[in-house]
C-alpha cells in the first residue's frame, strides 16, 4: 500500500501547478555546484520541509546571482539567475525525499517516523539541479553569491524570532582563485553537504553529529557557525540567551547542558540539552574551502535541530577505535603504509530483556560504494571495510551494517604516493561513521570522525655516537648508496650502515610504490678516535680556491696535516709545531678532498673540502 500511495503522491506533485513551496514550513537547505568542464557548471539545491500538515508542490525554482561584475554566457549576455528543476531521479531513488530515521529495522512492523504517516517532527528533502550552464568571467573579490529566498516561512524556532514573517534564505559564495583561474575556466566544485540529514534528538542525549561536507577537489574545509538571514542584508534576530554561534540551550538555561560547538576540521557538532525548551533550533553551518591558503568557496547549510521529550531513557551507541573509546581519532602515516584499525560500535541498552540493534553507515570520498572495491573511489587505492561489511538498504538506498548489540568491522587502507598532494605536502582524508540504535520513535545517534594524515616518504640520514649511519624511517626496503662513486653499495640493505671509508652516502627508501632518496651525508669517521678534538677547530673557507685557514682553541705543540683525495690516497703531508693557527694551500686540481689533522695525543679531526 505504501508504494501505491507514494506513486499517486508523486504523480500529483508533478502534475499540479496549484501548490508551490510558498506554503511551506522550511527546515533548511543549501546550494552547491559541480565543475563539469571548462567554464561549465551544474548547480544543485536541497530544500528540507516539515512534513506535518504540508502538501508541497515540486516545481522549478530560481537561484539569484549577486555580485558585480556578474558572469556572462557564450554570447556575452549577463547572467543574473539560474533555473533549477526537480531532480526526479534522485527524488525516487531516495524514498521520495523521506529523510526520517528508521527504528526497529529488524522488524517488518517497525513504528518509524514517516512523512507518509504525517508524523510531527518529520522532514522531507527536495532535490533540484540545473542544466549545465556556462559562466564566463571572474568573480569579484567578494565573490559571486548564489542565493535563494522562499516566500514563506520558518516557524516554530526557539532560538530565532520573527516567526511566520521569517523566510528561508540560502547563500553560497564562489570566490576567485587568483593563482590559476582563467577567465572562462571552471576551477572548483564547491563543498557538498549530505543530501538527507535527520536531526531529531531526545533531551539528555550527548550528541556528536556529523554535519560535514565533502570536497571532490580535496581542498581544505573549515567549518563554523554562521548567522541565519532573512535576505542578503537582514539577519534574523535571535531570542534571548541565543546567538548564531550559541544556537542551543547553554549552561545559563541549565548547568548540565553542553553548549553547541563545531569542530572546525571535522565538522562534528556537539551539544547536550539536558533541560530547557523542547522544540526546534535553527543552525547555520558554513563550509569554507581553501586551496593553497586562499578561500575559494563557501556553502552555508541551514539546518534544524529538533529536541523532544522522550519517555524512555536511551543512550547513544559508543565507538571503540582500536582499543580506545573515542568520537574522533587522528592517524599520521607515511605514504605507502598499510592502515588497519579495528572498529567496535556497541549499545548495551535493553528494550525489555533484549539488546537493541545497531546500525552503522560510513562515508568518505576514499570509500567505494560497496566498501570493498579498492579502485572505485575518487583517489585509489580505496579504503575498505572487512569482517562485517555494509550491505545495501533499499529503503534508504544506502549501504549499512545492522547487527544486534554491536557492530564489529575493520577499517583497512593501503596508502600510496597518490594520496599526497605533492612531494612536500601532506594528504588529509576524512572518514565518518554514523551510528544509531533502533529505539522508537527516535533512535539515539552518535557520529564518529577518523582523520588520516598521509605524509610524504622523506628519506634522511643521521649518525650516532658509534659512527653508524641510519635512517629513522620505518619502510619496506632500504638501499645505501655511494654518492661519490655513483653506485649502490652491495649488501647495504638495512636501516643502518657503517661505511668502511670516508665519503658521501645516501639511503634509498621504498614503501609500497613510494621511493625517495636522502640527501648525501658526508661521513668522515674512519680513523677518527675522538670527536672532541674536531670541536676545538675552526676551518675556513670552504669551498676554497686552495688557501685554507685552521684555528685551534689553544696552542698545539704538534700537528700533523694530511690531504687525501676521494679514493683515500695521500697527496700532501705537513707537520706544524707550537701554533694555534695554520695557513696552507691545497696543491692539487679542483675536486673533493679530505683534510686529516692529528695532534700529539693522537686525537684526529677530519674535514671535507671542495676546491674550485
Amino acid at each position: 500500500m505504501r508504494k501505491v500511495y507514494y506513486s499517486i503522491l508523486y504523480t500529483l506533485i508533478f502534475l499540479s501547478s496549484t501548490f508551490n513551496l510558498n506554503a511551506s514550513h522550511f527546515a533548511g537547505g543549501e546550494i552547491s555546484w559541480e565543475c563539469v568542464s571548462e567554464g561549465r557548471y551544474v548547480f544543485k539545491m536541497n530544500l528540507r520541509v516539515n512534513c506535518y500538515n504540508n502538501i508541497i508542490g515540486f516545481s522549478n525554482e530560481t537561484i539569484i546571482i549577486r555580485g558585480n561584475p556578474r558572469p556572462t554566457d557564450t554570447s556575452n549576455n549577463v547572467i543574473s539567475s539560474i533555473r533549477v528543476k526537480p531532480d526526479s531521479n534522485k527524488w525516487q531513488l531516495y524514498n521520495q525525499g523521506d529523510v526520517n530515521p528508521r527504528c526497529e529495522f529488524n522488524s517488518s512492523t517497525a513504528n518509524s517516523l514517516s512523512c507518509s504517516n504525517n508524523d510531527i517532527g518529520t522532514f522531507r528533502n527536495y532535490y533540484y539541479k540545473s542544466d549545465t550552464i556556462y559562466l564566463n568571467g571572474t568573480p569579484p573579490q567578494s565573490g559571486w553569491s548564489f542565493t535563494f529566498k522562499s516566500a514563506c516561512c520558518m516557524t516554530d524556532r526557539e532560538n530565532i524570532t520573527q516567526g511566520a514573517s521569517g523566510t528561508l534564505f540560502l547563500k553560497s559564495i564562489m570566490y576567485p582563485n587568483n593563482s590559476n583561474q582563467l577567465v572562462d575556466s571552471c576551477y572548483d566544485s564547491s563543498p557538498k553537504f549530505a543530501d538527507a540529514p535527520w536531526r531529531l534528538f531526545c533531551k539528555g542525549d550527548n550528541v556528536s553529529l556529523d554535519v560535514s561536507a565533502i570536497d571532490t577537489d580535496f581542498d581544505s574545509i573549515v567549518y563554523s557557525f554562521d548567522s541565519a538571514f532573512i535576505d542578503m542584508n537582514t539577519p534574523f534576530n535571535y531570542s534571548a540567551g541565543y546567538s548564531y554561534n550559541n544556537p542551543t540551550p547553554n549552561r545559563n538555561f541549565n548547568s548540565l547542558n553542553t553548549p553547541a560547538s563545531i569542530d572546525p576540521n571535522s565538522g562534528l557538532l556537539n551539544f547536550k540539552v539536558n533541560s530547557g525548551s523542547s522544540g526546534n533550533y535553527h543552525i547555520v553551518v558554513s563550509a569554507d574551502s581553501y586551496r593553497e591558503g586562499v578561500k575559494i568557496a563557501s556553502v552555508k547549510s541551514n539546518q534544524l535541530i529538533r529536541i523532544m521529550d522522550c519517555n524512555a531513557t536511551n543512550t547513544s551507541p559508543i565507538t571503540f577505535l582500536g582499543q580506545s573509546q573515542a568520537n574522533s581519532l587522528e592517524l599520521n602515516v607515511t605514504a605507502g603504509n598499510l592502515v588497519t584499525l579495528p572498529i567496535t560500535i556497541n549499545d548495551t541498552d535493553l528494550v525489555g530483556s533484549s539488546l537493541q540493534y545497531v546500525r552503522s553507515t560510513f562515508s568518505s570520498l576514499q570509500f567505494a560504494d560497496d566498501y570493498s572495491d579498492t579502485s572505485a573511489c575518487i583517489n585509489p587505492p580505496c579504503a575498505v571495510l572487512k569482517n562485517q561489511i555494509p550491505t545495501l538498504d533499499t529503503i534508504h538506498n544506502q549501504y549499512a551494517i545492522e547487527s544486534l548489540g554491536a557492530v564489529f568491522t575493520t577499517f583497512e587502507w593501503q596508502t600510496d604516493c597518490n594520496h599526497i598532494l605533492d612531494s612536500d605536502s601532506v594528504g588529509v582524508y576524512h572518514f565518518y561513521f554514523q551510528n544509531q540504535d533502533d529505539h522508537c520513535l527516535i533512535p539515539a545517534k552518535r557520529d564518529v570522525h577518523l582523520k588520516v594524515v598521509v605524509n610524504p616518504l622523506t628519506a634522511s640520514v643521521i649518525q650516532n655516537n658509534n659512527n653508524v649511519l641510519s635512517t629513522p624511517d620505518q619502510v619496506s626496503s632500504y638501499q645505501w648508496y655511494d654518492c661519490n662513486a655513483d653506485t649502490l653499495i652491495s649488501g647495504a640493505v638495512s636501516s643502518s650502515f657503517t661505511p668502511s671509508y670516508n665519503g658521501d652516502f645516501a639511503v634509498i627508501l621504498r614503501n609500497a610504490s613510494c621511493v625517495d632518496t636522502s640527501d648525501c651525508y658526508t661521513y668522515l669517521s674512519v680513523g677518527l678516535d675522538s670527536v672532541n678534538f674536531k670541536d676545538k677547530i675552526s676551518f675556513y673557507p670552504n669551498p676554497t680556491r686552495g688557501e685554507l685557514n685552521v684555528k685551534f682553541l689553544k696552542e698545539e705543540n704538534y700537528i700533523e696535516l694530511k690531504v687525501l683525495n676521494i679514493h683515500g690516497q695521500l697527496i700532501q703531508e705537513k707537520v706544524f709545531t707550537n701554533t694555534n693557527h695554520l695557513d696552507f694551500n691545497v696543491a692539487a686540481e679542483s675536486g673533493i678532498y679530505f683534510i686529516e689533522l692529528t695532534n700529539r695525543a693522537g686525537e684526529k679531526a677530519n674535514f671535507k673540502v671542495i676546491k674550485n
